[in-house]
């Protein structure tokens, strides 16, 4: 078996466990979805990127405001990805769960952060509270494990020498 495949069916186990774990379970009563792993966590942790796509649009057809998703940004994510993220604007499409075609103004946030348990966790406590403030049916989740980032710092300008200036 190639490297590609045998990786390609751990991904599939993977995928296939985590959808086993949102079958729903029953505590005091109440039923709960258990949340996907969405992050192949490794034992070094590397850096990954995750994109949320964040519809905004509620149920009734009213638009999250503005001042309520920036809200959102500085009391949710924010203070779990403290290292900084990145907001645009997009217009999505998707079919709801009835089977209606929707299309609506929307934004992604990119996050890069290390790939723990802990940073999985609060990525998922991130989505639960956009999706039961917003009134949302999902949130769409790109995870790209294999990112490679790097920062570079400014470099100082060379003087250009005097004959060359006028």
């Amino acid at each position: 078996m190639s490297f590609i495949s045998y990786r390609l069916k751990a991904r599939l186990r993977h995928g296939l466990l985590a959808a086993i774990a949102m079958a729903l379970t029953t505590s005091g009563g109440a039923a709960i979805a258990q949340v996907p792993d969405l992050i192949e966590n490794n034992l070094l942790a590397e850096l990954i990127q995750v994109d949320l796509y964040l519809g905004r649009q509620m149920p009734e057809g009213e638009t999250i405001s503005d001042e309520d998703f920036e809200t959102f940004i500085d009391t949710e994510i924010t203070p779990r990805f403290p290292d900084g993220l990145t907001v645009w604007n997009a217009s999505g499409r998707y079919q709801n769960a009835s089977g209606t075609l929707i299309a609506e103004p929307s934004n992604v946030v990119r996050l890069v952060f290390l790939d723990t348990q802990a940073n999985e966790a609060a990525l998922m406590e991130v989505i639960q509270a956009y999706i039961t403030q917003f009134e949302q049916e999902t949130v769409m989740v790109l995870v790209d494990e294999d990112v490679t980032v790097e920062f570079v710092p400014a470099i100082e300008a060379t003087p250009v020498p005097a004959i060359f200036t006028e």
